[in-house]
């Protein structure tokens, strides 16, 4: 039971902070999208290219499987799911495993 804690808590971290730059690409998708931020400005356009990096490979696998809705992307919640989904899998495996 001792060694499975550090292991959870380093995926628990791991998998809220993926959620946390998640939530940031998507909210400043949608500030670029409606002209609030600039995507030229150079801190944006690095962060936002720092997020694509990290988020967009995942997306891309699920967008195959999400039929097409015109301009709304349901992905980023699919993925949020699954993360969370992923998450109470292990931890509640891990417990079930240590009991």
């Amino acid at each position: 039971m001792i060694f499975f804690v550090p292991i959870l808590k380093l995926f628990i971290t791991i998998t809220n902070i993926y959620t946390f730059c998640l939530t940031v690409w998507v909210v400043l998708r949608l500030l670029i999208n409606f002209n609030i931020v600039n995507y030229h400005h150079r801190l944006v356009s690095t962060v936002m290219h720092f997020l694509d990096n990290l988020v967009e490979p995942f997306l891309k696998r699920i967008r195959r499987f999400i039929p097409y809705l015109g301009s709304l992307d349901l992905s980023p919640l699919v993925l949020y799911l699954l993360i969370e989904f992923m998450k109470n899998l292990f931890v509640y495996g891990i417990i079930a495993l240590s009991s």
